[in-house]
This record gives C-alpha cells, sequence and structure tokens, in this order.
C-alpha cells in the first residue's frame, strides 16, 4: 500500500508538470485562431465599406441640384467638426464607441493568457465565471469554501451531493463515510457573497457507530478517535473565506472546530484546525492548488501538506492531487480524487 500511494503521489506531479508545458501552447494555438477570425473579418468590413462607397457615388450623381443643397443644411457645422476633432465632444456624439466599451490592447490578465479583456467603467471586467470558485474543499471536515450553491442548484460529485435551498443556504451530505458506518449532514450558510469575496459558515453532524474510526476511511473525518465499542458524535463547525485578490489567485482559508462527544458515555473533545488552500489559476479552467494545514495547535494531533489539480469545465469539475499528513505516531500519504457535476 506504501508502494502504491507514492506511485500516486509521483503520477499527481506529473500530470502537473504536464499541463504546465501544455498551457502555454494551448493559449497561443487560441490566440491564433482568434486572429484568423479577426483578420477574416476586416477583410469583409474593408469590402463592404468599398460596395457602400461605390454606391454612394453612384447615387450622388444622379441627385438634382435642390437635393445637394439639402444635404448640405444637413451636414454639421464647422464648429461642431471642430469640438470632435479637438476632443472636446463626446465619443457617443460624433458616433464612436464609448472608452469602457473598447477592447482593451494590453494582454490578458492570465500568465498564459494573451486575449485582451474589455473594460467596464475604466476597470477590467471580473468574469469570474471563467474559474469560479469551488464549492467544496479536498480535505473532508478541514477544508470548506466561502461558496454556497444558487437556489435550486445541485452539487452531484463524489465526496458531495448538495442542494441550493435559497437565501446562501445549502444543504447536503458526504456519501462517501456512509458505507463505513458514519452517516452525516451538514448545512452551509453563505455570509457574504461579493465578486471577488465570498465568506460562510457550515455546520456538520456525523454519527460514527461503532467501529467507524478503524475504517478505511476514518483518516478523512477523525482526529484521534477509536470507537470500536462505543458510538460518537462529531460536530464539526467550519468558517470559511475565499477570496480572488488577483485574476490568477485565489486563496481559501478554513477555521474549524471539531467537537467530539461520546454517546455510550459522557465525554468531550475539541480539536481546532487551519487550512489554507492557495490556487493559481495559469489559465481559464484550470488551477493548481498547494493545501497547508495544521490541526490541534496546543495540543498538536497532525501537519498536512499537498498539491493538487482542478480542472473546471462548464458543469463539470474534476480533482486530483496528494496530501501527506504527519503526526506524532508517523507520517501518512494518499493520493485524493473528487469529481462532480453542478446543474
Amino acid at each position: 500500500m506504501g508502494l502504491a500511494h507514492q506511485w500516486c503521489g509521483v503520477l499527481s506531479w506529473a500530470l502537473c508538470a504536464i499541463f504546465l508545458v501544455w498551457l502555454p501552447a494551448e493559449a497561443k494555438a487560441e490566440d491564433g485562431a482568434e486572429a484568423e477570425v479577426e483578420e477574416d473579418g476586416d477583410e469583409a468590413g474593408q469590402s463592404s465599406s468599398s460596395e457602400t462607397e461605390t454606391e454612394a457615388e453612384s447615387g450622388a450623381t444622379s441627385h438634382s441640384k435642390p437635393r445637394e443643397s439639402a444635404a448640405s443644411e444637413s451636414e454639421p457645422s464647422l464648429e461642431q467638426s471642430a469640438k470632435a476633432a479637438d476632443g472636446k465632444q463626446s465619443p457617443a456624439a460624433v458616433g464612436e464607441a464609448p472608452e469602457s466599451d473598447r477592447p482593451d490592447p494590453e494582454p490578458g490578465l492570465y500568465p498564459f493568457d494573451s486575449k485582451p479583456r474589455a473594460r467596464q467603467n475604466g476597470k477590467y471586467s471580473p468574469d469570474w465565471a471563467e474559474h469560479p470558485f469551488s464549492i467544496n474543499g479536498l480535505i473532508p471536515t478541514w477544508e470548506s469554501s466561502g461558496r454556497s450553491l444558487e437556489r435550486l442548484q445541485v452539487y452531484l460529485g463524489s465526496s458531495h451531493v448538495q442542494l441550493g435551498l435559497g437565501r446562501g443556504v445549502t444543504l447536503g451530505i458526504r456519501p462517501i463515510p456512509y458505507p463505513s458506518g458514519a452517516p452525516n449532514l451538514h448545512v452551509r450558510v453563505q455570509l457574504l457573497a461579493r465578486a471577488e469575496l465570498f465568506v460562510s459558515l457550515r455546520t456538520e453532524a456525523m454519527v460514527l457507530l461503532p467501529g467507524a474510526g478503524n475504517s478505511f476511511v476514518s483518516s478523512n473525518f477523525k482526529s484521534r478517535i477509536n470507537n470500536w465499542n462505543r458510538p460518537y458524535l462529531v460536530l464539526p463547525i467550519t468558517a470559511a473565506a475565499s477570496w480572488q485578490p488577483l485574476k490568477w489567485l485565489q486563496l481559501n482559508q478554513s477555521l474549524t472546530l471539531l467537537g467530539v462527544f461520546g454517546l455510550g458515555e459522557p465525554s468531550v473533545r475539541l480539536t481546532l484546525g487551519y487550512v489554507l488552500t492557495v490556487e493559481f489559476v495559469p489559465h481559464p479552467r484550470h488551477g493548481f492548488l498547494i493545501h497547508v494545514g495544521e490541526v490541534g495547535f496546543w495540543d498538536h494531533d497532525f501537519v498536512m501538506v499537498g498539491a493538487s489539480y482542478r480542472l473546471n469545465y462548464r458543469a463539470f469539475e474534476a480533482r486530483l492531487g496528494y496530501l501527506y499528513r504527519r503526526s506524532l505516531d508517523g507520517g501518512q500519504g494518499a493520493p485524493v480524487f473528487a469529481v462532480g457535476f453542478r446543474f
């Protein structure tokens, strides 16, 4: 099993390297295709303009003198033409597009994207939908997201099944722990929603049936829990913030307080955990993430580090990575993989 985990880790890093080499070539190909389309459009515009000028000349020769005098009266005055030449008149008055609608001649906002971006009110258009924040974290329990689903929006994935109830409320379950004897239900409430900043509060109720702490997926949801002969109630509360300061950079922070309560006999354990995720977006739809987290703090439990890749194409999302966890008892590494659809 240890050898398999190592090979999965090598495969994850190899995929990241392949995408880093492939993305610039893909961006260059897209730019070449767009340039060809623009050239074709320019040629078509030139031909149509020449035809229009020919028709105008032939029509002008057939007009009578009274019509010529009427046309001269409809022409703009010298004063208006001078104002337009000096730039004192608004672009709309002279038939030009406003500055906010003109394409930006500067390169794109992604490192490997050279396409010009449109401006809105003199600023770059956000267009966050090109690579939106992930709805869920890759590390269950300890990593969450500031985003919530819209009303009646559904997320069906290998790690989460969720439904948007409206007003920033999302209800869902994590299907993987169910076969291991850990039924669960979580609710997320979005507290703040801006174009580049989302803040939410997430709480979950999970019942660990006897023996669930020793199952294959126990590392995903338990912290020093051994319930071979008694059930436990696990209540994690997570405050998450997702912020995009730059077009190619997304930051996600999750602060979790995990409470474990004994159902058979009174016992309480509280564990604090923090996870920081940095996502680099070199090109729309593609993201490379670094995960760093600490669980326990003064009552140290473990430290986690990892790297992953996220593909976001329309309603489809896929994530592949490798996470390493180091505790006082030793280290544990494992590959992680998740896919999902938003409807």
